[in-house]
């Protein structure tokens, strides 16, 4: 339906807990607001708590690896598909394609790759919608 299109069934905002992935992601622990740019036709959410820096936390989707992921951006109104395709320190399980809000996303599947190698996140992570 057109509601489906326009994203109207998405979740809008959500809290996300970044605690015990390090100090450089724990700032981005709080709210996260979907915002007017698209991807690939998916819905884009950045940070809205307390910066420390210009930097903000991302959500977006990765259509040619199918799956969301979490990047930082000084500017997340530009970011493209390249941009959430190999930046990422965050990514879902694989095959999310049918999933259209990141907090459908099995916590579980996530992997951080801010590393050497991919490694599971620790349970603590979590993305919970606020309605």
């Amino acid at each position: 339906t057109m509601n489906q299109l326009r994203g109207n069934y998405l979740c809008q905002s959500f809290h996300a807990n970044f605690i015990d992935l390090g100090e450089l992601y724990t700032n981005y622990t709080g709210p996260f607001r979907r915002i007017s740019h698209t991807i690939d036709g998916r819905a884009v959410y950045i940070y809205e708590g307390i910066q420390t820096n210009s930097t903000k936390g991302v959500f977006a989707y990765c259509e040619l690896k199918s799956r969301w992921t979490f990047i930082t951006s000084d500017n997340p109104s530009r970011l493209d598909t390249d941009d959430v395709c190999t930046n990422f320190v965050l990514g879902s399980g694989d095959d999310d394609a049918m999933i259209f809000d990141p907090t459908d996303t099995e916590m579980g599947e996530w992997m951080f790759f801010g590393k050497e190698f991919p490694a599971p996140v620790p349970v603590t992570f979590e993305l919970e919608c606020k309605l």
